[in-house]
């Protein structure tokens, strides 16, 4: 019943965390468990990864809708996430403290994997940041909610199927 309202995604995360309770239950807690009986759970099969990327002339049409955008910094945000492959909330958090003009380079303080890391930036990009940190101290003012309500409208204008701001990371 639980798979028909989640993802085999979800369903494989919840069943691994409980999975791992009994194990610290039974090795850290002394719980008197004959052995862990998540080992005999199948899990659900994992899902495809999603491939879906710019088509050749996709870049001109997505760029013409999101001109006609309301939100200023939607234009901005998405060529910066193109042309660096950063996440929506790494490119949010971005501040004029973490551009490094003269190496060329943002400061990702906070990554997926807790890491910040140096990305590097093209000659374009730099440009668009560079003009973005001399008027504003967030690169990008605009909250996710304002990204994916832009996002998704500026998707139905060009007229895209399935595509999310995630698949311009490749």
């Amino acid at each position: 019943a639980r798979l028909r309202r989640a993802t085999s995604g979800s369903l494989r995360l919840q069943l691994t965390i409980l999975k791992h309770w009994l194990t610290v239950a039974m090795r850290e807690w002394d719980v008197p468990l004959s052995g862990n009986p998540m080992d005999r759970v199948v899990l659900p099969p994992t899902n495809p990864p999603r491939t879906r990327r710019l088509m050749p002339g996709e870049m001109e049409r997505l760029v013409a809708s999101v001109r006609r955008c309301r939100q200023e910094a939607m234009a901005p945000l998405i060529e910066v996430a193109v042309l660096t492959g950063m996440r929506m909330g790494e490119l949010l958090r971005l501040t004029r403290a973490d551009v490094d003009l003269d190496r060329s380079l943002v400061w990702v303080r906070v990554s997926k994997n807790g890491h910040p890391r140096p990305v590097p930036l093209c000659p374009r990009a730099l440009a668009v940041v560079r003009e973005r940190s001399l008027t504003n101290e967030r690169l990008f003012s605009i909250t996710p909610a304002a990204v994916k309500k832009s996002w998704r409208r500026t998707v139905t204008r060009a007229e895209y199927v399935n595509l999310r701001f995630h698949d311009l990371q490749h």
